[in-house]
């Protein structure tokens, strides 16, 4: 049997943090989902994307970091 990997992104975010609307899951795992030739979305506290591309999912997870960081 073959596996097919497809990348799979998880964004949770802590209530406190996205009352203090700076970030927003959601948000987040749309944009870095582009990365990973995907989409996806989900609330401000929590979101999921899917993609196509694993080679993507580097920048997609530095996306996320770097916007964490801000």
């Amino acid at each position: 049997t073959s596996f097919q990997t497809k990348p799979l992104l998880t964004v949770a975010i802590s209530d406190d943090i996205v009352k203090q609307g700076n970030l927003n899951a959601g948000q987040l795992v749309k944009g870095a989902a582009k990365l990973i030739s995907g989409g996806g979305g989900g609330q401000p506290h929590f979101a999921q994307a899917g993609g196509k591309s694993e080679d993507g999912l580097p920048a997609a997870i530095d996306f996320i970091l770097d916007a964490i960081r801000k």
